[in-house]
């Protein structure tokens, strides 16, 4: 073989390698960001039982459509099951790929009666789930105020240490969803962050916990690392059932 044919042979190769390593080294697209509205309600105790009726026959229709119509992506109704005295009892939360399509649903919720209560529009800066729709769902918050200029150190150990466990968990329908998220319209400081899991039933958070365990023993200085991006106390944690819900 002449060494110009060899050099061109050799020119070719490296230029049908490049493409097939740029494409392997390419990083797995992210979810897009979306907005979710969350609504939280105080209802007295005698009125629990007839505020779930009413979800049940004028609320649910009115979300089932909203989706129906390709305004929201998921939809929630759900109940408080940890109860601090002065905080919400009750809630729903409607999601949707922007702002726009918030408001649009926003204004057929508001055809309907709604007590008192207290609202949060928030974004995604991680996300992740899988279509599912039904009863019986449980949702935890994590409600963290991180230090000035630590958003970054605890994104990044989030999505090193935990991010891989919560993956899992939806593949395997432990976990339905899960996003990392802010206020997009701040009410509150906004140095808190919001760490939202909602299970498909009540095995799912025991999984978690066993899964963040396990973690924690093969990296002992996640919790201290992770401990000092937050502001004292460290967080506070809301518990719900979710007793109706559907996830695109």
């Amino acid at each position: 073989m002449s060494k110009r044919l060899a050099l061109m042979l050799t020119i070719l190769s490296l230029a049908t390698a490049i493409p097939r390593a740029a494409q392997a080294q390419a990083p797995a697209a992210a979810e897009p960001q979306t907005y979710t509205f969350v609504i939280q309600r105080t209802i007295p105790r005698s009125q629990w039982a007839e505020w779930e009726t009413f979800n049940e026959q004028k609320y649910r229709p009115v979300l089932e459509k909203l989706m129906a119509d390709g305004l929201i992506v998921s939809w929630g109704m759900f109940t408080t099951l940890v109860h601090v005295d002065g905080y919400p009892t009750h809630g729903s939360w409607i999601e949707a790929a922007d702002l726009a399509s918030i408001y649009k649903a926003l204004a057929e919720l508001d055809k309907l009666p709604s007590p008192t209560h207290r609202d949060y529009l928030l974004h995604s800066q991680l996300r992740h789930a899988r279509p599912a729709s039904g009863t019986n769902g449980y949702l935890w918050v994590n409600n963290t105020h991180l230090q000035p200029g630590k958003g970054g150190q605890y994104r990044g150990l989030y999505e090193r240490f935990v991010k891989p466990l919560l993956d899992e968990l939806v593949g395997n329908g432990a976990m339905v969803l899960y996003a990392m998220q802010n206020e997009t319209i701040h009410t509150e400081d906004p140095s808190q962050i919001f760490d939202v899991y909602f299970f498909a039933g009540p095995e799912g958070q025991d999984k978690l916990y066993a899964a963040l365990g396990d973690m924690e023993k093969k990296n002992t200085f996640f919790s201290d690392a992770l401990d000092a991006t937050e502001v004292g106390p460290p967080h506070r944690d809301y518990l719900a059932r979710v007793t109706r819900y559907a996830v695109k």
